[in-house]
C-alpha cells in the first residue's frame, strides 16, 4: 500500500460544511479523513462536535448553508492567510465551498479535488419537493449554488463520485471532463462492523437511515405486517435514524398494533455496530427515485459486514451493489413479493445462514482501504 503513497503530498485541507467527526450521514468523509491522517498532516474545516485523531481542526461555529456562507464570505481572509502561512499540496473539498477552492488555487501548487456524493441542485430539489418545502429564498438558493458549482467544479484537477451515471451527470450539468471524473463507491470498516450471533425466540429485522416518507419505510411495515400471524408474532422491527414522533406513529398506525416496532433514534456509530449486528435481517426499501438511483447508500455496505442478509428494492444502487448471494431484491412498491421474500428468508434457517456468509464475503471486497487506493491511483492521473 505505501508504494502508492504519494510522496509529494505533505499537507492536506478537508473542506466541509457539515460535521464529518461522526459517521451518521457523513460515512464517506468521516473514513476518508482518518485514511488521509494516516499518512499525511491532515487539517480539517468543518462545523466539528468531536475530536479526529492525529489531525487539525479548524472547527467551523455553524453549519450547513451558514457555514457555505461563511467559508466562501467572512473567511475568506483566514484561507488566504493559510494558504501563504502553511500551502496545502491537496486540497480536498466537498460541495458548496467555492472561494476557499480558488484561493488555493491561486496562491498554492495544490491538486484540487471535489468530492461530489450527489447532483449539488437536483438532489437537493427532488428532496424539498418530497418534503413540501416552498421557500423561494431556498430556490434561489440552489438556483446560485448550481451556478457557482458550474463555474468551480471544471477547474478542480479531478472530481471524486460514487457511479457511473452520477459521473455522466458531473460532466453533462457542470461541465467537467469526463477523464477528470473518478468513481469511488461507499465502503465499509469490516473490523468495526463484525457479524454477532445471539440466542433469541424472535426475528430483528433492522432499518438504519433517515426515517422519511419518500424512503419506502411504509412498504417495510406494510409487507412486514402482512406475514402470516405465527411468523409475524416473532418480528420485531429496529429502526434507527432521525424522524419525527409524528412520523413513527404514522407507522404504528399503518400496523394497527399487529407488528412490533421499536425506534431508538440516532445511536452513536460504534454503538450502533453493536446493536445491528444482532439483528437477523436487514432492508433498504428506498423507492426508484431520480436522486436514489445515481447513489450508493452506505448502510448496504455496513449491512454486508454484519452478515446480514438484506432484502432491498431492486434499483440501480442496489443491483450495483448486491448479489442473489447475500440479497434478495423485490419490485418497488410491491409489498406482496416483499412479505414473501421476508418469509423465505425468515422461515428458512440454512438460506439465512448462506445469504449472511455471501454478504460478509462481499464486505471484505469493499474497505475504506481499497477505496483510498484507488484514490492515490486517481491522483496521480490527474497531476
Amino acid at each position: 500500500m505505501d508504494d502508492m503513497i504519494r510522496d509529494d503530498i505533505h499537507v492536506v485541507w478537508v473542506l466541509a460544511t457539515w460535521d464529518i467527526s461522526t459517521a451518521p450521514g457523513t460515512t464517506e468523509p468521516y473514513y476518508l479523513v482518518r485514511k488521509f491522517a494516516e499518512h499525511w498532516e491532515t487539517h480539517v474545516f468543518a462545523p466539528l462536535s468531536k475530536p479526529i485523531e492525529s489531525v487539525d481542526q479548524h472547527r467551523i461555529p455553524v453549519a450547513s448553508i451558514s457555514a457555505a456562507i461563511l467559508f466562501n464570505t467572512v473567511l475568506v481572509p483566514y484561507f488566504i492567510w493559510q494558504a501563504i502561512r502553511k500551502p496545502p499540496d491537496l486540497v480536498y473539498a466537498y460541495r458548496n465551498i467555492f472561494v476557499p477552492v480558488l484561493i488555493a488555487k491561486l496562491f498554492t501548487n495544490a491538486t484540487v479535488v471535489y468530492d461530489i456524493r450527489a447532483d449539488p441542485y437536483a438532489q437537493a430539489k427532488e428532496f424539498e419537493e418530497h418534503e413540501d418545502s416552498q421557500s423561494q429564498i431556498y430556490h434561489l438558493l440552489l438556483r446560485v449554488t448550481r451556478i457557482l458549482h458550474r463555474f468551480t467544479l471544471p477547474r478542480a484537477d479531478g472530481v471524486i463520485t460514487l457511479s457511473e451515471s452520477l459521473a455522466d451527470r458531473v460532466h453533462s450539468n457542470y461541465g467537467v471532463p469526463r477523464n477528470k471524473v473518478g468513481i469511488i463507491p461507499l465502503a465499509v470498516d469490516p473490523g468495526k462492523f463484525t457479524p454477532k450471533e445471539e440466542n433469541k425466540n424472535h426475528f430483528k429485522v433492522v432499518y438504519v437511515g433517515a426515517l422519511r416518507e419518500f424512503r419506502g419505510i411504509d412498504d417495510l411495515v406494510r409487507a412486514l405486517t402482512a406475514l402470516e400471524p405465527e411468523l409475524r408474532s416473532k418480528v420485531q422491527l429496529e429502526l434507527y435514524g432521525g424522524a419525527d414522533e409524528e412520523y413513527i406513529q404514522s407507522l404504528q398506525d399503518l400496523t394497527q398494533d399487529r407488528l412490533s416496532i421499536n425506534w431508538h433514534g440516532h445511536v452513536a456509530h460504534d454503538q450502533l455496530a453493536r446493536q445491528v449486528a444482532i439483528c437477523d435481517v436487514a432492508a433498504s426499501p428506498l423507492p426508484p427515485l431520480d436522486s436514489f438511483e445515481v447513489s450508493s447508500p452506505a448502510k448496504i455496505y455496513e449491512y454486508l459486514a454484519l452478515g446480514l442478509p438484506i432484502i432491498a428494492t431492486d434499483i440501480t444502487p442496489h443491483r450495483r451493489i448486491l448479489t442473489e448471494e447475500c440479497s434478495i431484491l423485490v419490485p418497488p412498491g410491491d409489498t406482496k413479493v416483499m412479505t414473501d421474500a421476508f418469509e423465505k428468508v425468515l422461515s428458512d434457517t440454512r438460506y439465512r445462514s448462506e445469504l449472511s456468509e455471501g454478504a460478509r464475503r462481499l464486505a471484505l471486497e469493499n474497505t475504506w482501504t481499497d477505496r483510498f487506493k484507488k484514490l492515490c491511483g486517481h491522483l496521480d492521473s490527474w497531476t
